[in-house]
């Protein structure tokens, strides 16, 4: 999204709450500026033009052309062409080597280099690629078998892989970021690990029994002098991050919105990572992360195959896990000194009983792992086995009716099996940490929010450049925060708000039971069809949370808790919303902004009635018996003191009752538009809660939750966010799936030329979150972590997100077939031909691969709302399912029939509230691949040229990606790169029957 030809001209527009375009000139923007600077030159110079703006997109080069991004007023999509090119160099190798002349001894060596730098696109054209990515993987196995006897084998294997990749960026300075604004900025990072695999099998034949043992040992290495991220999109060390997220707080809340505030130079949040060395020590901005991860694993297993009867054979075993939790190889690795998952679950009994974070101890961290004799990441699991066991039955009825649903010669067989297999947690904590560091060395820190004379519209500090980070706002207070002081334990400060990746103590090695049944039956003419149950479920699966979400704390003497209290706050916002609306008064254009009215509103023709204010009409009649819950949670008033007050926005109710005026005050700080909105609850209550936001008529000061007998214990600000940590995000092991499915294959084996397999799954999938362990994740500001609908919004109620998964398919169908061309000597065609026709006519052949899906499902987004954490935006709670499928609009394709109508059909969660996850499914996917082939037949080998079919490579319907409300922006699947025609030799079985046995 780059800026419109409007605010290219510094013409700030937005819908206001009639339905209307109000439109601000640079002078109306300069008179509304509490310092009257209006729109800063180094933003968008309208004289010289050496703007930051002028320079990047204001060029009149890139001129917005897709109107289904950003909001259409001032931002918007620009679309356009840009080719990339695709190297992908993949060598390899191998050889194979006798020991002895008998072949009871030999070796073999495969061996693979990657060599790939792709240029990916530029950020605007003209541009060079705004990243690269570089792969240059390699790795080789060695093995060794031995036939010590005829009963006796040894296999033996060594592998190593180096998986070496990085992203070659355009940037490596700080930069002033902007809320919806595209800026092209790619820091460079790398990832690389070394991974050594010894395996040893030994297999003993003897009698009925086949007898095998073996154990799997790993042994990774990240190597240090990494350029490991720390923050999204930003990838090296100490990057400062600074984003126009502004939360108004004053008269002049409603004079600007986030862009008019970019434009007029205004920095509302100043961030800082600074990353630590062992001693404790800041590391300079861009110097590398010296980091050294090891990972090891141990695997043992016994297994026997025991032929029961010539038709039954019963198959079991045991594996022993070992997966030692990763550590730092040099010691830089670091812990709270309590553990943090522990720490959640007794919050969660806390909270029932009324008490909030101030009861918790002071979050700190100290140098922890193996080299320094601390605690590990998580503890050692050695109690992970596996039992594994099947069954193969194949009838042998000797007539009858039996004889005629089974067949003869065990052409029916009967499969069962059953297991319990474990995953690796460590890969998904390194590459966590590779990404964005770890609590105690990897520091996040923010400028104080919501504070007068900091950070009001007329302190804050303005740009300068692009590149410069402001140290103080305008009355020099600091707004770069420093660096935390030198050595152990880091503790972050009590007022710090910080924003933690951190580790949960308890950990479990996730695992998951498999089970299997199918029935398979031989047809005549050389067919055969199979029907299986497949059955898969995880569980203790890695999930992120957030380990310091904001409370749900319950009143101790009604029993009410907060996400009761406000939704029902929520619900009433929400009846006034709609009652404006349909009066046409305010929220017209945007329900969830124009919500209360603080005076009685001018009649209009849909209600020529004089109607109260809303704010007049919140009162414990309107919201019932949660408005106890305010009153008991927070602190009667002061001596003096008669009346509550929105401090912030300066209202003071003008009704009688102390217990409505609180009612009315806490309403206010939670939807006056100025301050917080429906479906951003969580800024309300951090309002009260954090900021001090309500207080008294005679200016006694806030008023926090705690009085007496709430059970919260004292008076003061954190009870329900966290002083210290806002937020400590990482991986649990509270995740679970199921996986159903029934399959179908029916297969043809090769005959008159022909075969092919037909393939049919019907399937479902459920889980509570979907998101792979490889996925990224933004540790500050409001960006999305995770992937829309796998963001575990309420980490205390995670089975509300249980729905259908992601990648949940229903239906599933492929084929894929080998057929002769009935053309030359033998065939149906010119069967008589001679040598050097046949040369030219017979050998053809035709394959192919075809593929159809139903639809993946999808959530739809509720944008940048936050109901119930403080950084995990919430997606949208259906209210009606909508027409979906495959429909054109204006511009594109749509996964809605009339997107605007769908729109009304999702409503924003209450708090505590997680919304509707996959409840619509896209239009699916279908391929179809083909190749046509010809061979010739050679004394002593059989060559084949084949050439692929690129007009029927790829038939899919349309995309899974999708934006703004439903437009397709990103296909399923991408056309192929350029093909090259393959040569294939093949030795001839019938020519050289002794050369084909020995390779």
């Amino acid at each position: 999204m780059i800026p419109t030809p409007f605010m290219c001209q510094g013409i700030f527009r937005y819908s206001d709450v009639n339905g209307g375009i109000t439109t601000f000139t640079p002078t109306d923007l300069k008179n509304l500026d509490p310092n009257h600077i209006g729109i800063d030159p180094h933003m968008l110079d309208l004289t010289n033009h050496t703007g930051y703006l002028d320079r990047t997109f204001c060029t009149g080069k890139t001129v917005t052309n897709d109107l289904s991004a950003g909001d259409g007023l001032n931002y918007a999509g620009f679309v356009f062409r840009a080719p990339t090119s695709l190297d992908n160099d993949v060598f390899v190798a191998r050889t194979d080597y006798r020991l002895t002349a008998d072949g009871r001894h030999s070796i073999f060596w495969r061996g693979a280099l990657q060599d790939l730098r792709n240029p990916g696109a530029p950020f605007l054209p003209g541009d060079p690629p705004q990243q690269t990515i570089a792969d240059h993987s390699k790795g080789f196995a060695v093995g060794y078998t031995a036939v010590l006897s005829p009963t006796l084998v040894n296999s033996f294997h060594w592998g190593f892989t180096r998986q070496s990749f990085g992203v070659i960026g355009n940037t490596n300075q700080p930069w002033n970021t902007f809320l919806g604004l595209d800026q092209g900025i790619t820091y460079s990072h790398d990832f690389r690990v070394s991974m050594h695999n010894l395996l040893n099998d030994l297999s003993w034949t003897k009698g009925t029994h086949a007898l095998q043992f073996g154990t799997s040992i790993g042994l990774a290495r990240d190597p240090p002098d990494q350029f490991s991220p720390l923050q999204p999109p930003g990838h090296w060390n100490n990057q400062l991050d600074l984003t126009d997220r502004i939360r108004w707080h004053h008269e002049h809340a409603r004079s600007y919105e986030l862009r008019s505030a970019g434009t007029g130079e205004m920095i509302s949040d100043v961030v800082a990572n600074y990353n630590l060395d062992r001693s404790g020590n800041v590391l300079p901005q861009g110097a590398p992360v010296k980091r050294n991860y090891g990972l090891d694993s141990y695997e043992f297993y016994a297994q026997d195959t025991w032929r029961i009867k010539p038709n039954l054979t019963l198959t079991y075993g045991l594996r022993w896990s070992l997966f030692p939790p990763p550590w730092e190889t040099n010691g830089l690795q670091s812990a709270s000194t309590f553990g943090l998952g522990t720490q959640f679950a007794q919050n969660v009994i806390n909270m029932k009983k009324g008490i909030g974070y101030t009861a918790e101890p002071a979050i700190a961290f100290n140098l922890s792992g193996p080299v320094n004799h601390g605690p590990g990441f998580y503890p050692f699991e050695k109690t992970d086995f596996s039992p594994r066991i099947s069954l193969a039955y194949s009838p042998r009825p000797s007539g009858g009716l039996l004889m005629k649903i089974f067949g003869d010669h065990d052409k029916t067989v009967f499969r069962g099996g059953f297991s319990r297999v474990y995953d690796r947690a460590g890969f998904a904590l390194l590459n966590s940490f590779d990404q964005i560091g770890s609590a105690g060395l990897t520091t996040t820190l923010q400028n104080t929010c919501c504070t007068f004379g900091v950070t009001s519209a007329e302190d804050l500090p303005r740009i300068t450049g692009i590149h410069d980070i402001p140290a103080t706002n305008l009355n020099g207070v600091p707004f770069l925060i420093q660096p935390p002081a030198k050595g152990w334990p880091q503790v972050p400060d009590v007022l710090a708000e910080a924003n933690l990746w951190v580790t949960d103590n308890t950990l479990k090695t996730p695992h998951a039971y498999a089970v299997d049944f199918s029935i398979g039956r031989e047809l005549p003419k050389r067919f055969s069809l199979q029907l299986s149950y497949v059955g898969r479920f995880g569980r203790d699966l890695l999930t992120q949370r957030d380990l310091n979400q904001p409370l749900d704390i319950v009143d101790p003497k009604t029993g009410i808790d907060y996400y009761a209290a406000a939704s029902a706050l929520s619900n009433l916002a929400r009846s006034f919303a709609s009652a404006n609306r349909a009066c046409g008064l305010g929220g017209t254009a945007n329900f969830y902004q124009a919500v209360i009215t603080t005076s009685p509103p001018v009649p209009t023709a849909n209600c020529p009635q004089q109607r109260p204010s809303d704010i007049s009409m919140v009162s414990s009649a309107t919201l019932g018996r949660t408005s106890q819950y305010w009153v008991d949670m927070l602190p009667p008033l002061r001596p003096g003191a008669t009346q509550y007050q929105d401090t912030f926005t300066g209202f003071i109710p003008s009704t009688t009752s102390t217990t409505d005026g609180l009612l009315q005050s806490v309403f206010d700080l939670y939807y006056n538009p100025g301050l917080s909105v429906i479906g951003d609850e969580i800024v309300g209550l951090a309002d009260i809660d954090l900021y001090g936001g309500l207080g008294d008529n005679i200016g006694s000061g806030s008023y926090f939750f705690g009085p007496p007998g709430s059970g919260l214990g004292q008076n003061g600000s954190g009870q329900f966010l966290g002083n210290q940590a806002i937020s400590a995000y990482g991986w649990s092991s509270i995740g679970s799936s199921s996986y159903h499915a029934l399959q179908a294959n029916l297969r043809k084996q090769l005959s008159h030329g022909v075969q092919f397999d037909l393939n049919y799954t019907f399937s479902k999938s459920i889980d509570i979150t979907s998101a792979a362990s490889r996925v990224g994740f933004s540790v500050y500001g409001y960006q999305n972590i995770g992937l829309v609908g796998s963001r575990l919004a309420n980490a205390f109620s995670p089975n509300l997100a249980r729905a259908v998964s992601d990648y949940d398919l229903t239906h599933q169908f492929n084929i894929n077939w080998i057929a002769d061309l009935p053309l030359g000597r033998g065939k149906a065609l010119a069967s008589n031909a001679g040598g050097l026709l046949d040369a030219f006519i017979g050998g053809w052949q035709l394959s192919g691969l075809a593929r159809w899906t139903s639809g993946f499902p999808f959530s739809v987004d509720g944008g940048q709302r936050w109901p119930t954490d403080w950084f995990l935006t919430a997606i949208t709670q259906m209210t009606a399912k909508p027409k979906t499928g495959v429909f054109k609009q204006p511009g594109g394709v749509n996964v809605f029939a009339n997107p605007a109508a769908a729109q009304a059909d999702f409503t924003l969660p209450l708090p505590g509230g997680v919304g509707s996850r996959n409840v619509l499914r896209g239009d699916g996917y279908a391929s179809l691949d083909m190749s046509l082939g010809k061979s010739w037949k050679m004394p002593w080998e059989k060559p084949q040229f084949a050439v692929p079919l690129a007009g029927v490579q790829r038939a899919q319907p349309h995309a899974l990606q999708r934006s703004g409300r439903g437009s397709v922006t990103a296909h399923f699947a991408h056309a192929d790169a350029e093909q090259f025609r393959r040569l294939h030799k093949s030795p001839d079985a019938a020519a050289c029957h002794a050369v084909c046995t020995a390779v």
